[in-house]
């Protein structure tokens, strides 16, 4: 990809640029700590697309330094953010055109009681780089405080530039809120195999490709606090959209937006993944649950795929030794000692046991259209049309389409 190009990537990932809030941050890894409390105890973390000296993600790791037991961390920015020299102050630019070239990183390797207080806390980090930056200013050499430019191909602080790159394959842990727009790539780019991430992402992540057959191998699995919420977000200020009544309620001169699906990625072990549901039997939940769909319908099969259809997770029958379908959310409580994925109904898993010829889709309005929907997802079939919703014929055939089921089935 040219410097054109990616200029352009850069450009549609600004449209993306959320800060996460420390309170979301501090709640993720309280639960990583719960179940480990050395998860980060001598561990290279690392905290790419951010801008060190605005992003929660510094702030928390920095001022948990020594709580925590860090080796050493680094952050580094991204040329042109527009969080760039916005809250702290202290951009290592003069003008904005410089920001937009060059980026910075940020490497902190000892709690030290900077100020001399007594105490460490953020304020020894921030009295630290202010001095470090007037070195830098002064052309000295800093300790701390180092300028990226990036090069042909990839802007200053690009995860996916060399010198990035490079720091990544000295983290052991890598901690952020990359641009959702170049969420598949900075998935591959993590090398899963080699580290651990923390990684707060759309949920509709779980489907891609390059995401699925992660979580699928027990590679990746969702985090223990944030799975498909909605969080708010600090943004820039050139968004057109915010959310105005908490933006109100912060009352700190930022913009805020809530941002609905978002859930973590790991590969940190957490106690939530490990807890054993209780589910009711079959015949249970035909008598007792708490779904009408699941008393008067039962459990119905699939066309296209030979698993059952479960449109609620809390309604799995314990006692069914088969394949079931089970919405995307069920991965929020997935436990692998409990359950084993084994697949997706999407058309790339090529997992359908049949493909449909072209569909006529029947929309509620009424109106017609010819298709090939139904191959890229469970179908059931049915005996009359639907009262409501869009349904499809094949042959004389009536069919509906479920939305995306993760495939599972339980282990003995």
């Amino acid at each position: 990809m040219g410097r054109k190009n990616n200029l352009a990537a850069a450009q549609k990932s600004k449209k993306d640029e959320f800060y996460t809030m420390w309170s979301d941050i501090e709640r993720e890894i309280n639960a990583y700590l719960d179940f480990d409390p050395n998860v980060f105890k001598n561990k290279v973390i690392l905290l790419p697309c951010d801008d060190p000296f605005e992003s929660d993600f510094f702030k928390y790791f920095a001022t948990k330094f020594k709580d925590l037991g860090i080796k050493k961390l680094i952050a580094v920015s991204y040329a042109g953010s527009p969080f760039c020299n916005t809250e702290l102050q202290l951009s290592l630019f003069d003008s904005l055109e410089e920001s937009k070239k060059k980026a910075y990183k940020i490497v902190i390797s000892d709690a030290i009681d900077y100020n001399n207080d007594g105490i460490y806390n953020f304020d020894d980090i921030r009295d630290l780089l202010k001095d470090e930056r007037i070195k830098l200013a002064n052309n000295e050499n800093s300790k701390c405080l180092t300028i990226i430019n990036g090069n042909d191909n990839y802007l200053a602080g690009d995860f996916r530039s060399k010198e990035v790159t490079k720091l990544r394959d000295e983290a052991d842990i890598i901690v952020t809120n990359p641009p959702f727009s170049l969420f598949r790539e900075f998935i591959k780019w993590i090398e899963i195999d080699k580290r651990k991430c923390i990684i707060f992402a759309n949920n509709n992540a779980i489907s891609y490709k390059e995401v699925f057959p992660l979580i699928k191998e027990n590679k990746i699995w969702l985090g223990a606090t944030i799975t498909n919420k909605s969080l708010h977000f600090r943004i820039p200020y050139n968004y057109d959209k915010w959310d105005e009544k908490f933006t109100d309620q912060m009352n700190d001169g930022n913009k805020y937006a809530k941002v609905s699906g978002i859930s973590v990625f790991t590969n940190i072990d957490h106690g939530k993944r490990h807890a054993i549901i209780n589910y009711m039997t079959e015949a249970d939940n035909l008598r007792f649950s708490k779904h009408k769909e699941i008393r008067e319908l039962g459990y119905r099969k699939y066309d296209n795929y030979d698993a059952i259809e479960v449109p609620f997770s809390d309604a799995i029958p314990s006692d069914y030794n088969g394949i079931i379908g089970v919405p995307i959310s069920f991965l929020a409580n997935y436990n692998p000692n409990q359950f084993r994925i084994v697949g997706l109904t999407q058309s790339w898993t090529k997992q359908a046991k049949k493909i449909y010829p072209k569909q006529l889709q029947i929309s509620e309005d009424g109106s017609e259209k010819e298709v090939t929907k139904l191959n890229d997802g469970p179908a059931i079939k049915v005996d009359k049309k639907p009262n409501k919703g869009t349904y499809y014929t094949v042959n004389g055939n009536i069919y509906i389409k479920k939305y995306s089921r993760i495939l599972i089935k339980k282990i003995d």
